[in-house]
């Protein structure tokens, strides 16, 4: 049976982006047993400061994030840059936004008009203008 691939990214790998991670498997488990299946595949994993990231868009072991964004000492990509690599993977890619970083949120436009899904517990985007709510829509 072959799969449909979805890129995952995740902002903020603090409490709620840990408790992510946490069902993160679960969530691809049965994802996988859908018909279409879908794959996923986590290719970036990012904080205030560091970043992991699977250059070859192959996914990252979940387990091994806290570690491997511990031991990090790749450079810590601007976000241009960051959009510019997820805007080239290859195939369906979802941000998961686990702050409350209203920067962040301001660039959900620019996300979305890349083709990018965003999901996120951030209700920032969401309480800000009204023109920044008819942007993101």
């Amino acid at each position: 049976m072959s799969s449909t691939p979805i890129f995952v990214a995740v902002i903020g790998v603090g409490g709620v982006g840990s408790a992510f991670l946490a069902q993160y498997d679960q969530l691809r488990e049965r994802l996988s047993k859908q018909s279409p299946a879908k794959d996923l595949a986590l290719i970036l994993a990012r904080r205030s400061k560091k970043q992991v990231l699977s250059e070859r868009y192959g996914g990252l072991a979940v387990s091994e994030i806290p570690k491997m964004i511990e031991e990090s000492r790749k450079p810590y990509l601007p976000f241009d840059a960051i959009l510019e690599f997820l805007e080239k993977a290859p195939g369906k890619v979802v941000l998961v936004d686990n702050t409350s970083d209203q920067d962040l949120a301001k660039s959900y436009p620019k996300i979305l008009g890349k083709g990018i899904s965003i999901v996120t517990p951030n209700k920032k985007a969401f309480s800000d203008k009204l023109q920044l709510w008819d942007d993101i829509f």
